[in-house]
């Protein structure tokens, strides 16, 4: 052996207890050492050795990995304990192999202290150039670089970081700060806004609830009436059945009581002699057998009518959801596109001018008003009815009942008035009041706005398929009034029996629910026109939704039933829209200011 054998041999045996502490960190790496003995061979090997002369010249096996007291040898020379290690190349070095290594400059090295080979970087090998270390950073493609990448065009005028470390540090910083400033409170704000909603939307079923029960208590109610009613009659039907019967009971018992004195007196006379009954007796059987007229009277019968349940689901109501969108990333538009509106047929009523009011009575006819008469049409413009009002006057605002008769208000008399058949009958009289606009409900009634005769107070009156009052809508919970004192408003029922009226005066919709209390009111989308918001006509459709006309700005507002716009119908610049009306395929009837025409737009 050699002097420097035996020096470094002498030098590892000297450096055992200072490193016996670290070994067992140090061993715990198995990269470095290749283990290729089970343990039961290593324990033989140690039991053969101990047994072995101690003089023996035979080397020991080594076994680091099971045994604190050796040190880490060299990957190099394997003889001499570890000192440094080289990061790139993964080796274990003594201080005499360090200069041996790192000799060979045909890739780069980075000797560092072995205690450190842990908290070195390890770069990540080029994916376009074999065996090359990224300790670059570009700055612009966000990726580790080989010095092979740095000197390319690719990378020409790039922010480019010779330290990967470094620049990643960067990166890592700038996007630390993006979450936590930016995408983070974000994402805060999503969670409290979800929070908010779930809070709003339980409150809003339960509403939702509370509506459809009261809903269905109010038609109960009136099922409720009809059945007393039916018994009403019932028990008037058999009253005067009963005494009917009573009187020809009485009547025959009055004959059955002169039949028996007659049979009483005949008796008497066969027991007298043979010369007075052929004297005296005369016969009146012939009264007798006239017999007593007998009145039949027909037993009532209740004939109960089919329950369609279509129909009844149809009558009661049904739910639908609030027209929203989403974009493509899955967020809710607050103002979406829905079919483009188009019109789909003009229907000429053959007079030039405003046309007060516009009616569907069917999906094939639309009344008209102006002035003191109304017409009703085809849709091809054919004119079938030419009515005038009852009283001479003009016509306020007209609708139709479900059973398609029509009414109308009329301002200067005061009047409700309804025409059946060919019969026009005032059904409400006003004291103090003048009914402006009108249309029919849900459960047949009607719903009549109206201001008082001195023009100091307005109103919205529920009345009953009876005509009676059944909601007055004037003030709000504090006591002020929902309605301006203008004459110039227009009403229409939701389908979730909001109570929608057209302020022009207060240049708002005023939406009230089915007990008064006042929902929500709309003045115009804040973000899109500059002149404020004037409605005249008012319609609902069958997804509850709002359609309001804007003469002004010549176009119409579509909201959802809890009052958020959603978009705007635009219409013939040349012609203002004045009344509406949809019909049960929402096909939307907009009636102009000037040219007296009635244009039909599909919009859903």
């Amino acid at each position: 052996m050699s002097d420097s054998e035996n020096s470094d041999s002498e030098t590892a045996e000297e450096q055992y207890p200072e490193e016996e502490e670290e070994e067992e960190e140090l061993y715990s790496d198995d990269d470095f050492w290749d283990v290729s003995e089970s343990d039961e061979e290593n324990d033989e090997l140690s039991s053969d050795s101990d047994n072995k002369d101690s003089a023996s010249t035979k080397p020991k096996v080594l076994q680091p990995t099971r045994s604190a007291q050796y040190a880490i040898l060299c990957n190099l020379c394997s003889r001499s304990s570890v000192t440094s290690y080289c990061i790139p190349c993964c080796v274990s070095l003594c201080s005499n192999c360090v200069d041996k290594h790192t000799y060979n400059s045909s890739k780069p090295h980075k000797v560092v202290p072995y205690q450190e080979k842990h908290a070195a970087t390890k770069y990540p090998e080029c994916k376009e150039h074999a065996k090359k270390e990224c300790q670059s950073y570009c700055g612009d493609c966000d990726i580790p670089l080989c010095h092979t990448c740095v000197s390319s065009d690719k990378h020409r005028g790039h922010k480019i970081s010779d330290d990967l470390g470094k620049g990643k540090r960067e990166k890592v910083k700038k996007d630390l700060k993006e979450l936590k400033e930016k995408i983070f409170p974000f994402y805060q704000k999503i969670a409290l806004d979800l929070q908010g909603e779930k809070t709003a939307v339980k409150k809003h079923y339960e509403r939702l609830d509370a509506a459809v029960s009261k809903y269905g208590d109010i038609l109960l109610k009136k099922m409720k009436a009809v059945v007393e009613k039916e018994k009403s009659c019932i028990i008037e039907g058999k009253s005067k059945h009963i005494s009917t019967l009573e009187k020809q009971e009485k009547s025959i018992a009055k004959k059955m009581s002169k039949l028996e004195r007659r049979i009483l007196e005949l008796k008497q006379l066969l027991d007298t002699s043979n010369e007075f009954i052929a004297s005296e007796y005369e016969s009146k059987n012939s009264k007798f057998n006239r017999m007593p007229s007998r009145k039949i009277i027909p037993l009532l019968k209740f004939v109960p009518k089919m329950i369609n349940e279509n129909d009844l689901h149809q009558n009661f109501g049904f739910l639908t959801f609030s027209a929203v969108t989403q974009d493509k990333n899955g967020f809710i538009m607050t103002n979406p596109s829905a079919h483009k509106p188009e019109i789909i047929k003009t229907v000429a009523t053959g007079k030039k001018g405003c046309l007060s009011s516009v009616e569907c009575c069917s999906n094939n006819e639309v009344w008209t008003t102006w002035g003191k008469i109304m017409k009703l049409h085809k849709l091809n413009g054919e004119l079938l009815k030419s009515i005038k009002t009852k009283s001479g006057y003009n016509v306020g605002d007209i609708t139709t009942t479900k059973k398609g008769y029509l009414v109308y208000s009329d301002p200067d008399s005061k009047t409700i008035n309804r025409m059946k058949k060919k019969t026009i009958k005032e059904v409400i009289t006003l004291h103090g009041w003048t009914p402006c606009s009108v249309c029919s409900t849900s459960l047949d009634g009607l719903l009549v706005t109206m201001i008082s005769n001195d023009k100091k107070q307005s109103k919205v009156i529920r009345y009953t398929d009876s005509f009676e009052e059944s909601l007055t809508a004037q003030f709000d919970n504090k006591g002020v009034p929902l309605y301006s004192k203008s004459s110039k408003k227009y009403v229409s029922e939701n389908k979730n029996l909001d109570i929608c009226v057209a302020d022009r005066g207060s240049l708002a919709v005023v939406v009230v629910n089915q007990t008064g209390r006042l929902r929500f009111r709309y003045t115009g989308s804040p973000s899109a026109i500059k002149t404020s918001l004037k409605p005249d006509g008012i319609a609902t459709d069958s997804h509850s939704q709002i359609l309001t006309a804007d003469s002004h700005n010549k176009r119409i507002h579509i909201l959802d039933q809890d009052g958020h716009f959603l978009r705007y119908i635009a219409v013939d610049k040349s012609d203002c829209p004045f009344s509406l009306c949809v019909d049960t395929n929402n096909t939307l009837f907009v009636a102009g200011k000037k040219s007296g025409e009635i244009k039909m737009i599909t919009y859903t």
